[in-house]
């Protein structure tokens, strides 16, 4: 389940850039930075994310999540420092 998650997330991230015109110039992988100094992603784009995982998850899975009111998700212990850890984090919620 992890690995399709990492897939929904990149694929959204990829649709950000492609079908919004977001920014995004380093590679999309299961590394990409979420947050951080790395991160290419501003807060707007990070919520667009977001909302589009959790509508991405719940059509794959049949399972609808909350992650945009999740304090884990956008507190200050944050999940999405990469790909890979938000990946982790939602296949633990489902």
């Amino acid at each position: 389940m992890q690995q399709k998650i990492q897939t929904i997330i990149m694929n959204s991230l990829k649709a950000l850039r492609d079908d919004l015109g977001i920014e995004i110039n380093a590679e999309i992988n299961e590394t990409f930075p979420l947050i951080g100094d790395e991160s290419e992603l501003e807060s707007l784009s990070l919520v667009q994310l977001i909302v589009e995982v959790e509508e991405a998850v719940e059509e794959e899975t049949g399972t609808s999540i909350e992650l945009i009111s999740d304090e884990n998700v956008l507190g200050t212990e944050t999940v999405l420092k990469t790909v890979t850890s938000f990946a982790d984090y939602i296949s633990n919620q489902l």
